[in-house]
């Protein structure tokens, strides 16, 4: 995911404090309100995505740096891993971080062969969050021709994820990405939005993540990081982890 700009705190302490319930009717998303508050001033969840550009992260100075869940890069393409993916997904549950794997889409092979590699990449998914896709590649492949319908493509790939492991694939993307190749064409309801200058106003209408800057920062991560907000409460974003038996 491509980073972005404004530093932003987590939830505030205070909230649960003075007993101000953060739940939502469902763990599904929402509907947003014109003209909302910045994530600053609510009560949403915060969580960060990172990849190998985020170098050896600490990950148990992160959790405790007001972390509620963590995005993390495993695969891209049909041959690419992450080299930090391995490192990360174990320190990050031995952090004790709620862990999501995601995949970076390129136009550039099939859906399903794409869903395969990160299936044999990823592992044993139980227990961890949804697995996420992310769609907005747009630049040229270096061997051979794009995929003549991108949305067909996802579609398959995210079929292919969720009989799998049993949970609705989570789908990123940006406004450009979105207009361009998915437009309603994909039968997708768990949208994670990249927007940084307010809440998203593309797509679905709805939107389950936000990320909202990509010069965010947390202990235990030398550089900036993106940040995402979640919209609902602790027990919306731990309905979302995938079956302990896989589906």
């Amino acid at each position: 995911m491509r980073l972005k700009g404004l530093v932003l705190t987590g939830i505030c302490a205070g909230l649960a404090g003075a007993g101000i319930a953060l739940v939502l009717a469902s763990a599904g998303p929402r509907t947003v309100p014109p003209a909302a508050p910045e994530p600053a001033d609510t009560p949403y969840l915060h969580g960060i995505d990172v990849a190998r550009y985020q170098g050896r992260i600490d990950w148990v100075a992160v959790a405790g740096d007001e972390v509620a869940f963590a995005f993390i890069k495993a695969t891209e393409g049909t041959g690419h891993v992450d080299p930090e993916f391995a490192r990360n997904w174990r320190e990050a549950r031995r952090a004790g971080v709620l862990r999501g794997a995601y995949h970076y889409f390129t136009l550039c092979a099939p859906g399903a062969a794409q869903a395969r590699h990160f299936l044999a990449a990823a592992g044993d998914l139980s227990g961890t969050l949804a697995p996420a896709l992310d769609a907005e590649h747009a630049g040229p492949c270096r061997d051979g021709e794009r995929v003549a319908d991108p949305a067909r493509e996802i579609s398959d790939f995210m079929a292919i994820i969720e009989r799998a492991t049993g949970a609705e694939p989570i789908l990123y993307t940006n406004r450009s990405f979105y207009e361009a190749h998915l437009g309603g064409r994909v039968p997708a309801s768990r949208y994670w939005l990249r927007s940084l200058s307010g809440q998203p106003d593309f797509g679905p209408g709805t939107w389950l993540f936000w990320q909202h800057t990509d010069r965010g920062r947390r202990r235990g991560i030398s550089g900036p990081v993106d940040l995402n907000a979640f919209a609902g409460s602790a027990a919306d974003l731990r309905a979302l982890t995938v079956p302990e038996d896989g589906g």
